[in-house]
This record gives C-alpha cells, sequence and structure tokens, in this order.
C-alpha cells in the first residue's frame, strides 16, 4: 500500500478485495481522505491489469462505510429469538469466541480442525 498526499487528502494506493459473489479480488484503486473520511475512490491508473477501472462495487465503497443503516457491531440472535424481537450488540471479541465455538463444535463433528473463518456479510 502506498501512501501520499494530493490536493488536502491523504491518499492510499490499495488492492480491493470483496467477499461477495462474483468478485475476483485484487482491484487496483486510489482511496482519498480527508479529517479520516473516506471522500473519494478512484481506478488506480498505474495498476496493471485493471488500469484504473473499478466496478460498481468497488466505486461504491464509499456508500458502504458511511450509510447511516451501517452495522457497527456484531448481533447476536437468540437461537428462541420470537417474531419482532431485536437481536442484541455484542462485542467483536464476544462475536469471534462464539463462532470459534460453532466451527470447533462442526469440526469435532466432521472430525476435522477447522483451518480458518471467514466472516462475510449477509
Amino acid at each position: 500500500m502506498q501512501h501520499y498526499t494530493e490536493d488536502g487528502y491523504q491518499a492510499y494506493k490499495m488492492g480491493l478485495w470483496s467477499p461477495g459473489p462474483g468478485c475476483h479480488g485484487g482491484c487496483g484503486a486510489e482511496i482519498y481522505l480527508r479529517d479520516g473520511k473516506v471522500v473519494k475512490v478512484e481506478g488506480d491508473q498505474d495498476h496493471p491489469y485493471h488500469q484504473g477501472r473499478l466496478c460498481p462495487r468497488a466505486l461504491a465503497l464509499r456508500q458502504y462505510i458511511h450509510h447511516p443503516d451501517r452495522l457497527h457491531y456484531p448481533l447476536k440472535r437468540s437461537a428462541r429469538t420470537s417474531k419482532g424481537e431485536q437481536p442484541s450488540c455484542v462485542k467483536h471479541c464476544q462475536a469471534s469466541t462464539m463462532v470459534y465455538g460453532d466451527v470447533t463444535e462442526l469440526a469435532k463433528i466432521m472430525e476435522e480442525k477447522p483451518h480458518c473463518v471467514l466472516l462475510t456479510p449477509r
């Protein structure tokens, strides 16, 4: 990742990857920040494959990050959640521990050790 300043922005050249379907990852992007907030996303002209082009998903990164309905903490739904009952917020470390425990239990059933866990948004 390269970092530089341009027109008062803190800019970063980096590769983007999305866990969503159809995303092969590795798009070259330039991310511009002002006061710690993403204000602009552009394709990296120097990227050998994409040559400055980005898909709509990458171009919408700013909207994803700053959307008012974006979740900031993991949510836990009770196994017995009734209709209309809201899931509760949990800390990231608690959510990771819960997921690791579930994956470990699944691995015992499958008689294998878990190698990695990939958490993706729905």
